[in-house]
């Protein structure tokens, strides 16, 4: 987005809101364009932070796989916990509303850093989002649970693992405590409130096309070294083998100065 400055005094200032005099009526410009050699060019637009959106708000912006213009929801706003690392300050965590067709979480593991679905998410997935939107995704430390089988080490902060995107946690969807689920997160924003694990919970509902499915957790379910968590097609979190198809549902993290427009189409 373009930006339009004046001199007032020698001190250069950003215009934040243009108006233009209507028949004798103050309006309040959204957008300004102009010609610029036969291209159209946007050199000013109304906008707002994210910082100053709720939880609960919707986003929307391109993606690819296919190419199409997704709603996507305000989880988190800020740094979940101690569990998290810095990269989360002054940040707007957001996912996708609706999800994409499945793929393995892993062929014979529960390893979610070295998992498919790990790659997918920040190879394939990432690489479709619009260009003018990818460079805004910042890059963040997720805990999660190294390494296959049954462990409940987690690594976190500082240590956590490195991504662009990435699954919702057990914790982070508001699944509350289980003797076979890890520490992995905090419960978000979105989710707080909301009924833990073994009950439905329509917050955490997600169809693909018009039908409630059952998509990926980013969880290892640590009684076999095969199984992660599922939520399923009521919201209640699950335990599924790794090697089936599951949908996803993407969430990436943007700084909270990143700006939409009126209609909250990220600019």
């Amino acid at each position: 987005m373009a930006k339009i400055q004046t001199n007032d005094n020698g001190i250069i200032r950003t215009m934040k809101k243009m108006q233009a005099n209507d028949g004798g009526v103050m309006r309040t410009l959204r957008k300004v364009q102009a010609n610029n050699g036969g291209v159209i060019r946007t050199i000013f637009q109304d906008s707002t932070p994210l910082s100053a959106k709720n939880v609960g708000d919707s986003i929307f912006f391109w993606t690819g796989l296919p190419a199409a213009k997704r709603e996507w929801i305000i989880v988190h706003k800020g740094k979940p916990s101690a569990l998290y690392d810095d990269s989360f300050n002054n940040s707007v965590t957001v996912m996708m509303k609706d999800l994409y067709s499945g793929i393995q979480w892993g062929a014979n593991n529960n390893n979610y850093a070295n998992s498919d679905i790990n790659y997918w998410l920040n190879f394939n997935f990432f690489n479709g989002v619009d260009d003018n939107i990818s460079p805004k995704i910042k890059q963040v430390k997720i805990p999660y649970r190294p390494g296959s089988g049954t462990s409940t080490t987690v690594n976190s902060g500082a240590n956590g693992l490195s991504v662009k995107v990435f699954l919702l946690s057990f914790k982070e969807a508001g699944g509350g405590s289980h003797a076979n689920a890890t520490t992995d997160g905090d419960v978000f924003g979105y989710f707080t409130g909301v009924l833990p694990n073994g009950n439905s919970e329509p917050k955490r509902v997600a169809n693909l096309g018009a039908v409630a499915t059952a998509y990926w957790s980013r969880s290892p379910n640590i009684n076999a070294a095969t199984t992660a968590w599922v939520v399923n097609s009521t919201g209640v979190i699950v335990s599924g083998p790794s090697s089936s198809p599951y949908a996803i549902r993407p969430c990436l993290v943007f700084p909270d100065t990143t700006l939409t427009d009126p209609s909250g189409n990220i600019v």
